[in-house]
């Protein structure tokens, strides 16, 4: 229903600078650690909060994640919420709500925020936005899409025009020349976004290095967008790869599954977004990624407030 908002003049100010970090497909974008470094790059100068519907959480209403709140789980806020929460030690707010105008007041009020992230604000049309940051999976843009059912887009592609700033990840691969050249025809600023991989942690945090996967066997398991880019970047850090399991984005895996992958192998190996499901599963580690963008400074400088 993105079209009945698309010509609407008279939106919602949010009460402070307000980024908005979307995509034009379901899932698989990288929206997450867009958001996470945007978010940690202006909380070094600005009092900042993420704001987030908590896609499939279950509960309703508005929650607050913030530095003194750690009774929430990843049930009651969605995963990816508790995932931009913890990343950042509780330090950047994070207001989950279906109304992110009231989420919003809610982030004045108790932290007097003057930045708002919006994470998957693309389709948010309610609300005006200083900078519409559109991120594409390098996928999207090579093969082409189509709208939902057929495919895998919200909108059609006109809908780039609202975008301010185009971002293209291609998480592990070469930059792919063709799809660059169409972002060209776009006319609009762009650029490019790779993860790089910096260590493995358990649920509780404690860290080992990318070393130990080298040349051991290793379980793997996901519920993401894309699984086979998470794959190949394990597989890039010379792990060898005896069984693995993907489930649907959003997805668990059984603790029947999972004690299987154990018994094949000495470690599992997951994302991020997984590990926070999974407390006291022996020998499961995370790869964490961090985002990697070109022209860093040239990015900051066009979404940095002027205040």
């Amino acid at each position: 229903m993105w079209y009945l908002y698309d010509n609407i003049r008279d939106k919602y100010v949010l009460p402070g600078y307000t980024i908005s970090v979307g995509n034009l497909t379901v899932g698989g974008a990288g929206k997450t650690p867009l958001a996470l470094f945007i978010a940690e790059k202006l909380a070094e100068r600005y009092r900042v909060a993420i704001l987030s519907r908590g896609y499939k959480r279950k509960s309703k209403g508005i929650l607050v994640l913030g530095p003194e709140n750690v009774r929430l789980t990843w049930k009651e806020v969605g995963d990816e919420p508790y995932l931009l929460w913890k990343k950042t030690g509780g330090k950047i707010p994070v207001i989950v709500g279906k109304n992110r105008e009231d989420a919003a007041d809610l982030a004045i009020s108790l932290f007097k925020t003057r930045i708002f992230i919006l994470d998957d604000g693309f389709q948010y049309l309610r609300v005006k936005k200083d900078k519409e940051i559109l991120l594409f999976d390098w996928k999207t843009l090579h093969n082409g899409d189509y709208l939902l059912p057929y495919g895998r887009m919200r909108e059609p592609w006109k809908a780039v025009n609202r975008a301010d700033i185009i971002v293209i990840n291609f998480k592990n691969i070469p930059l792919d020349e063709n799809v660059v050249e169409k972002v060209k025809m776009w006319g609009k600023p762009y650029f490019f976004m790779r993860y790089i991989p910096v260590s493995l942690y358990n649920y509780y945090g404690e860290k080992m290095n990318l070393d130990v996967l080298k040349d051991r066997e290793i379980a793997l398991f996901s519920g993401i967008a894309d699984p086979e880019s998470f794959e190949e970047m394990v597989k890039k850090l010379g792990a060898k790869i005896v069984k693995k399991l993907f489930v649907r984005d959003h997805g668990l895996v059984s603790i029947k599954k999972l004690r299987e992958l154990q018994r094949a192998a000495e470690y599992i190996i997951t994302t991020e977004k997984d590990l926070i499901k999974y407390p006291g599963i022996k020998n499961l580690f995370a790869l964490e990624i961090k985002p990697e963008i070109n022209r860093e400074e040239e990015f900051l400088r066009l979404i940095w407030p002027s205040f």
